[in-house]
């Protein structure tokens, strides 16, 4: 149940750290960050891919300390009670790094106009 619990600080912070340091993903429907705001052109598709890659490295600290902490307390204790806790560490883990969609989209309206424009021209 640990290598669960950890498997999603891992793969958070693994795509994070992808999403944050590749600028070779071109704009598409299948990989990366992809709402509206964000595929409106290279400007902002970039942006969102190293600002939610950042967040989600961050988000992988979060969760690991989550699944690490209450893992430690249960640990030799019952398999329901280990497999229970697992559970709800699993379920919580959702709640961080799902705050990181609306914080990119914050970050995108923030830096870009409707258009798709960068708000401040001294860019």
């Amino acid at each position: 149940m640990a290598i669960c619990c950890l498997l999603m600080p891992v793969m958070l912070y693994r795509f994070g750290n992808f999403f944050q340091s590749d600028d070779s993903i071109d704009i598409n429907y299948a990989f990366g960050y992809r709402t509206a705001r964000s595929m409106k052109n290279p400007d902002t598709w970039h942006f969102a891919q190293k600002y939610w890659g950042k967040l989600r490295k961050q988000t992988a600290a979060v969760c690991l300390i989550m699944a690490v902490i209450p893992m430690v307390l249960v640990f030799g204790k019952s398999t329901d009670t280990v497999g229970t806790a697992g559970g709800i560490i699993c379920m919580a883990q959702l709640i961080p790094m799902l705050t990181t969609i609306p914080k990119t989209e914050k970050a995108l309206k923030e830096t870009f106009d409707d258009e798709g424009n960068f708000r401040n021209k001294n860019r």
